[in-house]
């Protein structure tokens, strides 16, 4: 269960979060000294707020929702500069309102013990986590297509993203599983194959003139249907129904892109 004094950190902490993400609104600065700046700032309250409980292996894992969330929130408002200030703001508390519940997930994955894969509790924190890296994929793919570089250092740094993604989903997911032992050469093989598929399918989708929030989206809907596929292979309940369904989300999302980027 979680503390009244932890639960009292995580509102103190996404308020002043929420008001940090304001700030960029009215500091004339760099967005990159801004973004490197609000990152360690969130990086270093973040595991203040979880202290303790947590190992070192474990601060990764419990550091990137956080960080992510953030990141992705300002690029979001670099990236559509022309928001009416209704939507910006409203961006803002949203993010904050993900921010609280990262620090209540983090607070799951830091738990000593997780009685089986039926705690109700935990299994709605892995649901989240996996909405959570689908929504945040959108603005950080759309970032790295607005930037000035080649079609192989856009692929290198979505894979890049895809693998840190599916390293901490995995890791979580397994928390869950404590008696299914992995081997290493089989959890990087899965990160790498889940990995994968979005990757080359970026480094298609080059070779196509169209908007890169529609590249991102057709990226993040073929990187939706990876982790779900992770997922029902770690729990063993892998059908052909879900691979249909999943297929069929990714057809529309193509089907969408060539007629939009016609």
């Amino acid at each position: 269960m979680i503390s009244i004094n932890k639960r009292f950190k995580f509102t103190i902490f996404s308020i002043l979060y929420i008001f940090g993400l304001m700030l960029f609104d009215f500091v004339k600065v760099d967005v990159w000294v801004f973004m490197s700046v609000f990152g360690i700032l969130v990086f270093h309250f973040n595991l203040v707020c979880l202290y303790p409980g947590f190992r070192k292996s474990d601060i990764l894992v419990i550091s990137y929702l956080p960080m992510a969330i953030s990141m992705a929130t300002i690029l979001g408002l670099v990236n559509f500069p022309n928001l009416f200030s209704v939507f910006k703001y409203s961006l803002i508390l949203f993010s904050g309102g993900l921010f609280y519940l990262s620090s209540l997930i983090n607070n799951l994955i830091i738990a000593e013990k997780v009685e089986d894969n039926s705690l109700p509790l935990f299994r709605v924190g892995l649901v989240w986590i996996q909405i959570l890296l689908i929504i945040l994929s959108i603005p950080f793919i759309t970032a790295i297509y607005k930037t000035d570089y080649k079609f192989y250092v856009h692929s290198g740094l979505v894979f890049t993203y895809f693998i840190v993604s599916t390293h901490v989903y995995l890791h979580t997911l397994l928390i869950s599983k404590k008696e299914e032992k992995i081997t290493n050469r089989e959890y990087l093989s899965l990160i790498f194959s889940v990995s994968y598929i979005p990757t080359i399918l970026s480094m298609a989708l080059s070779l196509f003139e169209a908007e890169t929030f529609l590249r991102a989206t057709l990226i993040t809907s073929a990187y939706m249907g990876m982790i779900a596929y992770l997922r029902n292979y770690i729990e063993n309940s892998m059908n052909k129904k879900l691979l249909w369904q999943y297929s069929a989300i990714s057809i529309f999302f193509l089907i969408t892109f060539f007629i939009l980027s016609s």
